[in-house]
């Protein structure tokens, strides 16, 4: 699991591969978080010139956001 401590993100080698675009709604990425749950999270993702902003959900201390086609990338693998 990625993990974001004190505003620095922390995860294992095997975490790195977030999915491919076939992965519509099988995957689902989860970031446990040590944040007030006041703060509403956005995260920044980028292929190449292509930007993509996602709103995170909450549950508890994890943020996670249900993997789509439309956030994942066109071409292969997202890491």
């Amino acid at each position: 699991m990625i993990r974001l401590d004190n505003w620095r993100v922390r995860m294992e080698v095997r975490d790195r591969e977030l999915g491919y675009e076939s992965d519509h709604l099988h995957r689902r990425l989860e970031i446990a978080a040590d944040l007030d749950a006041g703060w509403a999270v956005k995260l920044d993702m980028a292929l190449g010139k292509v930007k993509n902003v996602v709103d995170l959900e909450r549950t508890g201390d994890v943020l996670w956001v249900e993997l789509t086609r439309d956030i994942l990338a066109s071409d292969g693998l997202y890491r």
